[in-house]
């Protein structure tokens, strides 16, 4: 089973260079122009069994693209959705760091500021993985279309990574990865940021 995951391209809170976080923000006319470029480069190389989104407007945009595309109806998973970001929601990032200070070492289970833990995100991450586990056959292609905080939640929990663990993937706005599960216990990454539908 392949596992591909689409991080959407710009939208109207990354112009405005605010947090976006759980807020509706459209993507701008450079965002849905790079999710037609990619699917118009996916339906050439991949064959898509199920397309699956986030709830949130950006994503469900793109989703909407790909999914004419490969003639799929896409499924909204609620939990691939953006990390919500609290009282940040909305501020722009100078703003809100002179509002909302850093604060290191906060306990996994706890959250400042109104915003979302990083152990319920995790989790969130684990049950839409654990899904497209019970739910895939050996010759799907799962496309996943999120955003760029979900995905490297994601790549942990494919990995199997702790909870804690400090690594993680910075993945890109309009980027693209392949993952690949072969039976219960063999799990492969293809590839992780790729933009190679945009050369």
């Amino acid at each position: 089973m392949d596992i591909l995951i689409y991080c959407h391209g710009e939208s109207a809170g990354d112009v405005k260079g605010i947090i976006e976080g759980r807020g509706e923000y459209p993507l701008t006319e450079k965002g849905r122009s790079d999710a037609l470029e990619f699917s118009d480069y996916l339906k050439g190389k991949y064959r898509v069994t199920a397309v699956f989104t986030s709830p949130l407007k950006r994503a469900l945009e793109a989703s909407e693209t790909a999914g004419k595309r490969f003639g799929i109806t896409p499924e909204v998973l609620e939990d691939m959705t953006e990390l919500s970001q609290g009282h940040l929601t909305g501020l722009e990032f100078v703003s809100a760091r002179e509002r909302y200070p850093y604060v290191k070492n906060v306990p996994y289970h706890s959250s400042l500021y109104g915003q979302e833990s990083r152990l319920s995100f995790r989790m969130r991450a684990e049950a839409v993985l654990s899904e497209l586990l019970s739910r895939g056959r050996d010759e799907d292609s799962f496309l996943l279309i999120s955003h760029s905080s979900f995905a490297g939640q994601f790549l942990k929990a494919f990995m199997g990574l702790p909870v804690d663990s400090q690594y993680f993937a910075a993945f890109l706005k309009n980027s693209f990865s392949h993952l690949s599960v072969h039976g219960s216990e063999v799990r492969v990454i293809i590839k992780i940021n790729s933009i190679e539908h945009t050369l």
